[in-house]
């Protein structure tokens, strides 16, 4: 990221401390702050390989997702339920 002319700042110890702090420097700065988990821009960029692999291989039974805001196994499921409705 910093190669590509990014900041990279470190806070917190835990998720929700980084979080705020993430929050506040975007209102400080008057940046918009892009949630891990309550995105929905996000959300659906990250369904776009578990749609691909769903189309390839509708009867998948297992997908392993790496877990942190949730982001990606919410994509998972809404890929799921678009190329199989009637999946639980």
């Amino acid at each position: 990221m910093r190669g590509l002319g990014g900041d990279i700042v470190f806070n917190g110890k835990i998720f929700d401390e980084s979080r705020a702090y993430a929050e506040q420097l975007a209102s400080e700065r008057g940046a918009r702050f892009i949630h891990p988990a309550n995105e929905p821009y996000l959300i659906a960029g990250v369904a776009t390989y578990a749609l691909e692999i769903f189309e390839k291989v509708p009867d998948m039974d297992v997908i392993i997702v790496p877990l942190g805001g949730g982001s990606g196994a919410s994509g998972c499921c809404l890929a799921k339920k678009a190329v199989c409705p009637s999946a639980k």
